[in-house]
């Protein structure tokens, strides 16, 4: 059972190990583009604040002057206070919206730009202050002439996202070791969900191990158990006749009538072996492939009284009282022959363990939709320990149940028949009511 145990748990880890490096596969993978995804949006952001305004650099022509003719003489510009005059010198020079700010990511600063391609100048905008400029230089001129919008620059270790507004190419670079760390804290975290993920099947298929073995383990006590008593059963048997055909190969010389105890004695043990053996096969062919019956109404009364009127003899031979209360025209769906049997092995069970001068008690009703049967023997009890299993195959309640003992195979084969014909059966046993047996039976045989 150790080995199956252990192969089941393997079976389980295997698989289920598998189940979970796929769903790991499958979440990192979704983590590596949540993030990566979710830097090209913030180095999108990051630009838009980045703007350029640029003044024309040519004074305006003068409209013609209708009273001359048409004639088209230049004007003088008008002339600015010095205040003006200087806030137009300083628009000429491109001005940046002051609006335009830097994304901090885990302390590394993501490079804003502005690209002009006609001069090939490069104006760092933000960003740059720890950056060698020469570097970001090279790498804005380089994410200008890239195919896409985003992406990886090579040999340069950066991320970059552009976009072309007013003329100007506006360029977001970030260093790759912020994503990869993004993405190690992410992978990092699904490692540890499946450790711990891991861990609670590993405890669970232990326990479910145990739990499925334990029907097994049960199957081979049960058997253990059978081996010992079937063994224990046919040796006595079996040593009774080889030492009544010993006594009786010692005198040949004695005539027939003074062997002839040893001849019954053998014949006792040799039906007593025929018994068990018949019960076994019984019960086999009664699990096996699970039989179908063809139920028909059965007259439960004529039964019950068929089964007191037999055994009333053994009663008596055995001091014991037997009674009936048996109602009249009771029908019930089963078989003439499981009727029968279940009446007569419960009434002998019942004779089989109690005492001279005790009680036992057939009773037949009807109820609403069920025929009910109870036998009772007031005088002897099952102790409450074994009253679980006596229902299950070569199971003997050998301390409680007197000396006189069975196979331990008469009341699983009376509840295999009990549920071929649909019904079902139950025993309580306390000092207050001795031992009681309860069958009851389907009505009608739609009802099967």
């Amino acid at each position: 059972m150790k080995r199956f145990r252990r192969r089941f748990i393997q079976f389980n880890m295997l698989f289920v190990s598998f189940i979970l490096c796929v769903i790991f596969v499958a979440l990192s993978a979704g983590a590596w583009r949540s993030q990566y995804s979710e830097l090209q949006h913030t180095m999108h952001q990051v630009l838009q604040p980045v703007g350029m305004q640029m003044l024309p650099d040519k004074k305006p022509d003068r409209k013609p002057d209708d009273t001359t003719g048409g004639e088209t003489d230049s004007a003088e510009p008008p002339t600015l206070p010095d205040d003006a005059q200087a806030d137009a010198g300083r628009r000429k020079e491109p001005r940046f919206d002051e609006t335009m700010q830097t994304l901090r990511l885990d302390g590394s600063n993501i490079v804003t730009a502005l690209y002009d391609s006609e001069t090939d100048t490069v104006q760092i905008i933000s960003g740059g202050e720890n950056a060698d400029a020469d570097s970001m230089t090279a790498a804005v001129r380089q994410a200008a002439d890239e195919d896409s919008d985003f992406g990886r620059l090579k040999g340069a270790g950066l991320y970059y996202y552009r976009e072309v507004r007013d003329g100007a190419v506006r360029v977001a670079l970030a260093d790759t070791g912020y994503l990869t760390a993004r993405i190690a804290r992410s992978i990092g975290a699904l490692a540890a969900a499946f450790l711990l993920a891991f861990g609670l099947f590993f405890a669970v298929s232990v326990a479910l191990s145990r739990r499925a073995a334990k029907p097994m383990e049960d199957a081979l006590e049960m058997e253990r158990q059978f081996v010992a008593d079937v063994s224990h059963d046919l040796k006595t048997p079996i040593t009774v006749i080889l030492a009544n055909n010993a006594i009786m190969e010692q005198s040949p010389e004695l005539p027939i009538s003074q062997q002839m105890q040893w001849l019954e004695s053998s014949d006792e043990a040799a039906r007593n072996m025929r018994t068990m053996i018949d019960q076994m096969l019984s019960l086999a062919a009664l699990e096996e492939g699970q039989p179908k019956i063809a139920l028909t109404q059965v007259d439960l009364s004529a039964a019950a009284e068929k089964s007191v009127l037999q055994l009333e003899s053994v009663a008596f031979e055995r001091g014991v009282t037997l009674d009936s209360e048996i109602e009249e025209n009771v029908f019930a769906a089963a078989t003439t022959e499981y009727a029968e049997r279940i009446c007569t092995s419960l009434l002998e069970n019942a004779l089989k363990y109690e005492p001279a001068g005790g009680n036992v008690t057939l009773r037949l009703e009807r109820t609403k939709k069920k025929a009910r049967l109870t036998v009772r023997n007031q005088g002897s009890r099952i102790d409450p320990q074994d009253l679980p299993h006596i229902f299950e195959r070569f199971y003997r309640a050998d301390k409680t149940r007197g000396e006189t003992q069975g196979h331990g195979l008469g009341l699983p084969i009376l509840k295999k028949i009990t549920e071929l014909c649909g019904g079902t059966i139950d025993a309580a046993s306390s000092e207050e009511i001795g031992t009681v047996f309860t069958v009851e039976f389907q009505s009608s045989v739609n009802s099967h």
